[in-house]
């Protein structure tokens, strides 16, 4: 009796990571990034098994399709092997079509989960609108409400948005400060926000908003450096603003903090030669 050829499957990491096969590395990161906040197992206690699976899977795909020699040998197998991506159109979610604000929320998180910003913000401005700032906190869980800030963040400091970026850190930040099991990138959170504040915001010639966020990056638990480049940064922009005696107060306290600090020393300088 003759045994039937076996057949050879392979896994198409395109499908896995939801990219086309020309996709450029942008966009499988972005993709990757999106598809492990929604698959993490904090995300799905309910379905612990297949969010590991998951996880392993999109792991492998980012592993292979993220480096360019591996993702060009994955290619020609699977131009060899003959395999095609899927075309099959997944109905829509229940919540797609209703209006109610649980409704609406959920498709905020979705469109962005799915790498569509545009379309969450053609709904979310309206909602927070009518329903207040507070919107996405009432009527979304704390996990998918978290994952909805981190990404409306992320989406507005790629577009330059900065200041709108920081607000929804910082509220993710409020909420996860003194929580018993804070979400597990809390701290990637926190790194995002001190960029924001101590580089991103001063550079964007706004200086009320500049010394706004210096003041709330005093919270975030900065390192000495971070502190004197915070404390820098301050008086500088009164200097600049032309408030004298509030830089000198600020230079005094720094100086007295970190002596040996350069950036103080350089802006003393330039406050002396201004009289």
């Amino acid at each position: 009796m003759r045994r039937r050829a076996r057949t050879t499957k392979l896994l198409d990491y395109y499908e896995v990571l939801k990219v086309s096969p020309l996709a450029p590395m942008p966009e499988i990161r972005a993709s990757f990034k999106r598809l492990v906040l929604a698959s993490h197992p904090d995300k799905n206690p309910g379905r612990r098994g297949w969010s590991e699976r998951r996880m392993r899977e999109l792991i492998e795909a980012f592993d292979v399709l993220g480096d360019a020699q591996r993702r060009a040998a994955f290619d020609r197998r699977r131009a060899l092997l003959g395999t095609k991506t899927s075309e099959t159109t997944k109905a829509q979610p229940f919540f797609y079509h209703k209006q109610d604000p649980e409704s609406r929320a959920l498709l905020v998180l979705h469109h962005f989960l799915n790498g569509r910003p545009a379309s969450a913000l053609k709904v979310l401005p309206d909602m927070e609108e009518k329903y207040g700032s507070d919107f996405l906190f009432r009527n979304l869980d704390r996990a998918d409400y978290l994952d909805c800030l981190f990404l409306i963040a992320e989406h507005y400091s790629a577009k330059r948005r900065y200041l709108e970026a920081a607000e929804r850190l910082q509220a993710f930040y409020y909420h996860e400060k003194r929580a018993t099991f804070p979400r597990h990138y809390l701290g990637e959170v926190v790194r995002l926000l001190k960029d924001l504040y101590l580089r991103k915001i001063p550079r964007s010639g706004d200086a009320a908003a500049a010394l706004l966020g210096l003041r709330e990056a005093s919270g975030l638990g900065l390192t000495s450096a971070e502190e004197t480049t915070r404390l820098a940064k301050i008086a500088e922009l009164h200097l600049t603003e032309g408030n004298r005696e509030e830089a000198r107060r600020v230079l005094d306290r720094a100086q007295r903090q970190f002596p040996l600090a350069e950036d103080l020393k350089r802006i003393r300088k330039t406050l002396q030669a201004a009289g």
